[in-house]
């Protein structure tokens, strides 16, 4: 079983037991290790003054697309 609107969030409260063997996927996931999704995490958590705050897909999302069109305006010098 694959469910594709699931992230970690939802996935925290519920009995995983019965789900092994099973797959989640969703865009983004705050237990990926790397330099940029570290960097993103202690952002956010700075940013709420929480350090257990999590992290999820619609955010990540919205700051790449956020990014993006910083770079479209200075671009075109608008």
């Amino acid at each position: 079983v694959v469910a594709f609107s699931v992230g970690e969030e939802e996935l925290a409260g519920i009995d995983t037991k019965p789900l092994l063997g099973h797959l989640a996927a969703w865009n983004y996931f705050q237990s990926i290790k790397n330099p940029a999704n570290e960097k993103f995490i202690k952002a956010w958590q700075a940013y709420t003054k929480n350090p257990k705050r999590v992290t999820n897909d619609p955010m990540e999302a919205h700051v790449i697309g956020f990014e993006m069109w910083v770079k479209a305006v200075e671009k075109v010098k608008s």
